[in-house]
């Protein structure tokens, strides 16, 4: 069977109902522009995936050059490479999202043996630790307490796939989202009681607000939007459980509402973002610092400039530093649509306005998106996470070898059909975006997935 022919063929009757769904002129102009950004994903692709995964350990490594080499030296030291659990976790929301779910409901669990899943749970509960953070075998706590996106990305991560299937940690988790199994001291005629009780652990930042707000001055927003927006976004659970300990011990502030008008301040009126400059960097900011104001339901000001500047950005020359700077442009849109629904008197009307801007200059976004988004693309059907090259780190901390000109999980999920999705949802197109993948595709990765466990087994 030809499969790129065959997956055109059943992608072609959702790209009609897309052209319908906007009509006319500009509504077949739209359908084209996703027809032609399909181009970017191949059949390489799900081979890639699926040789990621690794049975012994019942994990998805991050790149090749994290499966196929021991170690790496980053910054003087030397750490193992092994699978980790936000690569594992990225790669099976990756089914979903493209497609190779639909004819089993949707769902990878529907999707992946039964044996693939429990190896899975039991890797990713098997790095927490008694304080409720996670912290992997190959960087250690020592390392992972000292990058606090690190440590934070991980404990959502984990936290957020335990809960999706309803499964608890072993121990309380430090954003109060989860009850360890060995909350209390377990009993010793229990198997299972070498593990010990949780441990409560407060990072001293996050202490009282006098340590917070040191915190927070130790770092330049209009310098530092991105990652120390990224890194307050990994703590958001953290510090709101911190905020209902220290109010049961009757203090009268909250270091949530501290961080967001530290954050407030700090906006530029000209950009809308935190750069006092319209790059890509301010808005990549916005997208993760903005999302605290999403999450507290606090209004965002400036956002009338803010929406000038993405729109700005995504066609700007400035060179792209990989796929994640388009990513996070068109997720803004969303971010920003979320905060005018929720915190401004006519959030709908300048929804509206938002909307009929982006979808009257739709063709020429996508087309745009598009072709710098190609030149990321790995021979192998893979995305990278930079312009070139896979990131050598993930969160500050290492997963591949520097300067490994391949794909990436992380990568991949952004480039090889996040970006769309995100652009098809803004534009109220989501329901009419066909799959990448299909059911024949689906087969294929798992039976890659099946012969690595069956020679695992053989061979050991």
């Amino acid at each position: 069977m030809d499969y790129s022919k065959k997956r055109i063929e059943l992608r072609e009757p959702v790209f009609k109902e897309m052209a319908e769904a906007v009509g006319g002129k500009l509504g077949r102009a739209i359908a084209d522009e996703f027809r032609d950004y399909y181009t970017l994903f191949e059949d390489g692709m799900i081979d890639w995936y699926a040789n990621l995964y690794d049975v012994k350990y019942g994990g998805y490594y991050y790149s090749n050059s994290a499966r196929d080499n021991d170690f790496v030296t980053w910054r003087g030291e030397t750490y193992p490479l092994l699978p980790d659990t936000e690569s594992t976790i990225q790669a099976l929301n990756a089914m979903d999202s493209l497609g190779l779910t639909a004819h089993v409901g949707g769902s990878y669990k529907n999707l992946i043996p039964e044996w693939m899943f429990n190896d899975i749970v039991a890797f990713i509960k098997g790095i927490q630790h008694p304080n409720g953070f996670f912290y992997h075998p190959q960087w250690g706590k020592e390392a992972v307490d000292k990058r606090l996106n690190r440590r934070g990305r991980d404990l959502v991560f984990c936290c957020n796939f335990l809960k999706k299937h309803g499964l608890s940690p072993y121990y309380d988790t430090p954003n109060g989202q989860l009850k360890g199994e060995r909350s209390a001291i377990p009993d010793p005629s229990d198997p299972a009681a070498k593990v010990a009780p949780s441990v409560r652990e407060i990072p001293e930042h996050l202490l009282d607000k006098e340590h917070f707000i040191a915190y927070l001055e130790g770092h330049d927003m209009s310098k530092e939007s991105y990652h120390f927006g990224n890194e307050l976004c990994t703590q958001m659970g953290q510090i709101g459980a911190r905020d209902r300990e220290l109010e049961e011990m009757g203090k009268d502030y909250k270091l949530f509402d501290i961080m967001l008008d530290w954050l407030e301040a700090q906006i530029d009126p000209n950009t809308g973002h935190w750069s006092h400059e319209a790059n890509n960097y301010g808005i990549n900011g916005f997208l993760k610092a903005g999302s605290i104001f999403n999450a507290s339901k606090r209004k965002y000001p400036y956002i009338d400039r803010l929406i000038e500047s993405i729109i700005a950005g995504i066609t700007s020359s400035e060179p792209t530093g990989g796929g994640v700077d388009l990513f996070n442009m068109w997720w803004s849109f969303s971010n920003a649509a979320y905060n005018m629904n929720h915190c401004y008197e006519n959030g709908a009307e300048m929804i509206e306005k938002m909307y009929r801007t982006l979808l009257e200059n739709a063709p020429n976004l996508i087309r745009v998106t598009k072709e710098k988004q190609a030149v990321i693309k790995k021979p192998d059907g893979s995305f990278s996470y930079g312009k070139l090259y896979s990131s050598p780190t993930s969160q500050d901390m290492p997963v591949a070898i520097p300067n490994s000109v391949e794909g990436d999980i992380n990568g991949n999920g952004i480039s090889g059909f996040g970006t769309v999705t995100r652009i098809a949802n803004i534009l109220r197109l989501g329901d009419k975006l066909p799959g990448v993948y299909f059911d024949f595709d689906a087969r294929r990765y798992m039976d890659i997935i099946e012969g690595k466990r069956a020679e695992f087994l053989k061979n050991g």
